[in-house]
């Protein structure tokens, strides 16, 4: 009980965070679907045109998402003039999915699932973001797993059980690409229910992925992912930790069940985080990707406080209360660093600072490519000031002295050799910085 209370009061927070800051949209997709639905409703293409458009680009880049538009349409289509309402929706649709995951994994453990999954700071990127479509990836695993472990499901004769498994598995599919990495759990799951009917998931799923990869094989997008990255990103500080944590959980489950016939269901977060790290060991494991491992690190955790429930009870009270404690600073402190930095867009967007370099026919710098091409979309549309923002990747002043927007992180720039003539709330927040030669 008040692990879920734990979990409740973090779900407030990410919800009191918001409200505070009043975050702007962010500098990654935000503006790109502002700018295409503005178009499509302006040139009289409508829903249908903006939808025709993204997957025709979708392909083009090697990717296949046609649930993409679905959702940039459903959270994006009424929010622009209201961006804090869009981040609250978002925040409720993200903790609800989380919720249902948890429920389809493990019902009595939920709570400690849902404790776990707010510890790691990169599910918090889900709240950040609304545009991430790995929200959908987590929600397509929940309604597979709760189709295949119902009683509809084991009661259904194989030629509608098929049908219906195929149209979630291609479901998930359509969200995003890293919906793969939580096949192999599935497979474990349908093969301890039901042996005979395991193959239609093999079959299925290993369809769906060679299409995929010969999908991204045909785009731009995916061509840096292969084995050529693997040295470069095995041995990063991301990586090392997701093994480390897999390792730990699938030891204790090993040394837990070692007189016990094998059970790979036991294994499902070390089975989930090998998936994820095999796969963007080929391109880079940083950032919201990290969200898609929020599940495996999830159950590798539970599996861990299951062994100390059983074995030693006041240290999987201990275990959980310190959980609790991560995943409210956690919570606390990205709530901060990112909706605090959003509020700094807006502040950004509508200053007076904007306005006076525009008019003094000047341009603001950015080291950060679609930062650049999202700040200036937003001055332009949501302040009517024909600002130019440029993307300039080492911070060098101009001939008498340039401007410079820019943080500690995304778009990084330092304070150290200009003039700060706008200001964060926050440490290493968004600022304005006047740089001369």
């Amino acid at each position: 009980m008040k692990t879920r209370w734990a979990a409740a009061t973090c779900f407030l927070l990410v919800f009191v965070s918001i409200a505070y800051w009043r975050p702007f949209f962010g500098l990654m997709d935000d503006a790109t679907i502002l700018r295409e639905l503005e178009k499509a409703r302006d040139h009289g293409g409508g829903i249908g045109s903006f939808i025709r458009d993204f997957i025709r680009s979708d392909i083009d880049w090697g990717m296949f998402r046609p649930i993409y538009p679905l959702m940039a349409i459903a959270l994006y289509g009424w929010s622009a003039q209201v961006p804090t309402a869009l981040f609250l929706v978002n925040a409720a649709l993200v903790a609800a999915i989380l919720v249902l995951l948890g429920w389809a994994f493990t019902k009595r453990n939920a709570p400690i699932f849902l404790l776990a999954c707010l510890a790691f700071p990169y599910t918090h990127d889900l709240f950040q973001h609304p545009s991430l479509q790995e929200k959908l990836v987590l929600l397509a695993v929940a309604l597979n797993l709760m189709w295949l472990t119902s009683r509809r499901a084991s009661k259904a004769p194989t030629s509608r059980w098929i049908p219906v498994t195929a149209a979630g598995l291609i479901l998930g599919l359509s969200t995003k690409a890293q919906f793969v990495l939580f096949l192999p759990a599935l497979i474990c799951i349908q093969w301890r229910l039901d042996k005979s009917r395991t193959w239609a998931l093999v079959v299925i799923g290993a369809m769906g992925t060679v299409a995929l990869r010969w999908l991204g094989n045909q785009g731009g997008y995916t061509s840096r992912f292969g084995a050529s990255s693997v040295l470069e990103n095995l041995a990063t500080p991301h990586v090392l930790l997701l093994l480390v944590v897999a390792a730990i959980s699938a030891a204790c489950t090993a040394w837990e069940s070692r007189k016990r016939r094998v059970d790979l269901t036991l294994f499902l977060g070390p089975l989930t985080l090998l998936a994820f790290v095999f796969v963007f060991v080929q391109w880079g494991i940083t950032g919201y990707l990290l969200s898609s491992a929020a599940p495996g690190v999830a159950l590798c955790l539970i599996s861990i406080f299951e062994v100390l429930e059983r074995r030693q009870p006041k240290a999987a009270l201990t275990f959980s209360v310190l959980l609790a404690l991560l995943a409210l600073g956690t919570t606390s402190y990205r709530g901060i660093t990112m909706f605090g930095r959003l509020a700094d867009i807006r502040k950004i967007v509508e200053s007076s600072v904007v306005r006076d370099v525009t008019s003094a026919g000047q341009s603001f710098h950015m080291t950060c490519l679609e930062g650049s091409g999202s700040v200036q979309y937003y001055i332009r549309r949501y302040s009517g000031v024909p600002a130019t923002v440029l993307h300039s990747p080492e911070t060098r002043a101009g001939s008498t002295s340039a401007y410079w927007i820019g943080d500690s992180k995304m778009c990084p720039i330092g304070a150290s050799d200009g003039r700060v003539v706008m200001s964060s709330a926050i440490p290493g927040g968004y600022r304005i910085l006047e740089r001369k030669r």
